[in-house]
């Protein structure tokens, strides 16, 4: 009995020893800090708890990057930038910030298709997690009235409010490991395991003209219906306090309007209706505030120097950077 006890005793502890040292790998610095500032698909809550675990761990200085597929850089993925991660807008930005002589570095917060509402809980919860300013890249998509229906207001699960999962995002706050893997396993595969079946079952279906096609009258009808009004639509109020949180945190926020590829961009809305939108966009941001900065369309961004209708190329981003790092230098020092 003694002896099957002992065992039992020995097994157990050596379970303990390895939770333990995997607990230790994953607060490494090296890790935190590869976790914290590459992108990924926060399709789950894990993968950002991960993050959020790992941006509460850096040591210098860090803004958080937050916005929908125009902030992350995947489609670069998609015409021929297989090293996208390496020339995104947050590396950019940070390339201007070094030049500059700037110890912040930006970490890479944005996830393909976030709306208003997702980025609520980005920014509350990267602020719960120390981020020391926000950069928030926002287009006219995510103001759809298509997206106050009940059930298109959130892309991801973790963006709705808990409803009892409060247990399993208290548990990856003080065990890092069972996030952090999934992270990593996403990492090594390019993305969430679920996602990867999916474009292995889709890799046969249509692309190229007839999908950019459907893509525009997609993004045509989207924005048909479009409100600012945070009385009247979901997605203005949720975006309007994102902002009022991080000012009640005396963080600096610079919102960067995703500039249309003026080229296509006839195509899916007109000239009248887009001032328009941009106008009452720009009324809902109030950049009054001495802790906001907004900048608007960014008219150097030629039609070169996009992959299709929204999103960027490398030297896209590199364009965007250097007009998003010294505002968001200027932000930080008008507000300390």
């Amino acid at each position: 009995m003694a002896s099957r006890f002992l065992g039992y005793a020995g097994v157990a502890a050596t379970v303990l020893v390895g939770l333990l040292a995997a607990e230790w790998a994953v607060r490494l610095d090296s890790t935190s800090s590869y976790v914290a500032f590459r992108p990924a698909e926060m399709t789950s809550e894990d993968i950002l708890s991960a993050k959020l675990n790992a941006l509460s761990d850096q040591s210098g200085p860090t803004a958080v990057l937050v916005g929908d597929s125009v902030a992350y850089g995947g489609i670069m993925a998609d015409h021929g930038y297989d090293d996208w991660r390496e020339r995104d807008l947050s590396v950019a930005i940070n390339a201007e910030l070094e030049i500059a002589g700037e110890e912040l570095r930006v970490a890479n917060f944005a996830t393909n298709g976030l709306t208003p509402a997702d980025t609520v809980q980005v920014v509350e919860r990267s602020l719960k997690a120390g981020a020391d300013a926000v950069i928030i890249v926002v287009g006219l998509r995510g103001f759809s009235n298509s997206l106050n229906e009940p059930d298109a207001r959130y892309t991801y699960s973790w963006g709705r409010p808990l409803m009892g999962r409060e247990v399993s995002r208290q548990a990856n706050s003080v065990w890092w490991t069972k996030p952090t893997t999934e992270f990593l396993l996403s990492a090594a595969l390019d993305g969430p395991l679920k996602d990867v079946l999916t474009r292995l079952r889709a890799s046969d279906q249509t692309e190229g003209p007839v999908l950019g096609t459907i893509q525009l009258l997609q993004v045509k009808r989207r924005l048909a219906e479009l409100s600012f009004d945070p009385e009247q639509s979901f997605q203005a109020e949720a975006f309007s306090r994102t902002l009022s949180l991080a000012e009640a945190a005396s963080v600096p926020v610079v919102v960067v309007y995703a500039t249309e590829n003026e080229r296509v961009r006839p195509s899916f809305i007109d000239d009248a209706p887009l001032a328009a939108a941009r106008d009452s966009l720009e009324a809902l941001i109030d950049d009054s505030r001495p802790q906001i900065t907004y900048l608007g369309p960014n008219p150097a961004l030629s039609a070169d120097l996009y992959v299709d209708h929204m999103h960027p190329t490398p030297d896209g981003y590199s364009v965007m950077a250097k007009t998003v790092a010294p505002a968001l230098i200027k932000t930080l020092r008008r507000g300390s």
